[in-house]
């Protein structure tokens, strides 16, 4: 069954008799700060109790024991079991539990600085959820400012554009979690100087899919032990591993590749549990990336250990490759775009029959027969 193994940092164990101070107060300890959950969702991440699945006694019983100001969906991981799992794990859906960098000076695990070769004392600016937009033979945009714009270099001479340049369409267009870059500022300047290079870091954690987050949230807030959904039909929600991983290789390799061209490093952090699946899913083999090699990918991976009734985060170990082949012997990260498992032809067919029984259920087919 899938349910909530963290709410506003606390881990769910035994009922407890009575709220805990942080839900009361909506606090994230990981950033000493009233919960936001991800700073980019709004309204939509505040718990609705209007929802069909609260009854009016849960929506009395909450606004009693929290107050009637709005109750953030403090969710920080959810405890589940994969298919063809034997025992679940708490999967990270707020990266705010991974790692936050928006109050100084940031919490960063050492495990992270090591990969960073900024020197101890430099002066480092962060920028968080920034978007580039550059088009190879237009204007670029940098951030949100439509004043922060050059001419591309490649097409003009001297300043000019060339009219004989053949237009390239191709564009580049990605946010960054977090750039760190160092920066030097002189006595009476306004902004420092950007010295770089730039170091991107990417949190790679979970969203949900399917419901029921609302009914256990609601659950717990009640003091109640989280329930199953729908009569005999567990809960449905849980780790969009899949999506999050195809969120993760559309910008992967392009992200490695624009951070080495800049002088600097992109690196990754992700949980162990979503590594487990891109294993098992792809041709992709975490053993042959140790961090003793060389390459332009750098992955932290970490994992959450469960100790003296909580949940902790823990560094697991480093990845490193090349994004891809480079005529080196190692491997490199296209293994990730490779297939895993290769059901047989055979086994397609029978599950392909199989679906006749659709219609000896009265269920409608889900196929048509005609002529070629």
């Amino acid at each position: 069954m899938a349910k909530i193994a963290e709410l506003f940092g606390q881990r769910i164990g035994e009922n407890p008799a009575q709220a805990p101070q942080p839900w009361k107060d909506r606090h994230c300890p990981f950033t000493n700060r009233t919960c936001d959950v991800t700073a980019n969702r709004s309204d939509r991440a505040i718990l609705d109790l209007e929802h069909s699945a609260v009854s009016p006694e849960d929506k009395t019983a909450i606004e009693n024991l929290y107050g009637t100001a709005p109750i953030p969906v403090g969710i920080c991981s959810i405890f589940t079991a994969r298919q063809n799992e034997a025992l679940g794990r708490p999967w990270i859906v707020c990266p705010k539990r991974m790692m936050e960098l928006r109050a100084a000076p940031p919490v960063i695990p050492n495990a992270i600085r090591e990969l960073i070769p900024i020197n101890p004392g430099t002066k480092v600016r962060c920028w968080w959820e920034f978007k580039l937009r550059s088009r190879a033979s237009a204007l670029a945009e940098a951030g949100e400012s439509p004043d922060a714009r050059c001419a591309d270099a490649d097409s003009a001479v001297g300043g000019v554009a060339d009219p004989e340049a053949v237009p390239d369409n191709r564009f580049f267009e990605y946010t960054f979690d977090y750039i760190l870059i160092p920066v030097e500022q002189a006595e009476g300047q306004t902004h420092p100087k950007l010295i770089g290079p730039p170091y991107v870091l990417e949190v790679m954690t979970s969203s949900t899919r399917g419901g029921g987050l609302t009914e256990h949230m609601v659950d717990l807030l009640t003091l109640r032990e989280q329930g199953s959904l729908r009569g005999r039909v567990k809960s449905p929600y849980t780790p969009n591993y899949r999506q999050v991983f195809e969120r993760m290789l559309g910008q992967f390799y392009a992200k490695a590749e624009i951070a080495e061209s800049w002088g600097g490093r992109a690196i990754w952090i992700v949980q162990d549990v979503l590594l487990d699946y891109i294993e098992q899913s792809t041709d992709f083999r975490a053993a042959n990336y140790p961090a003793s090699n060389a390459g332009n990918v750098f992955v932290a991976v970490f994992r959450m250990d469960d100790a003296n009734g909580a949940y902790s985060l823990a560094f697991d170990r480093v990845l490193r490759g090349d994004s891809r082949p480079r005529g080196v012997q190692h491997p490199d990260f296209t293994t990730m775009l490779g297939l895993g498992h290769a059901p047989t032809r055979e086994l397609l067919f029978d599950v392909l029959e199989r679906t006749q029984e659709r219609v000896r259920r009265n269920k409608p087919p889900n196929w048509i027969d005609f002529i070629w």
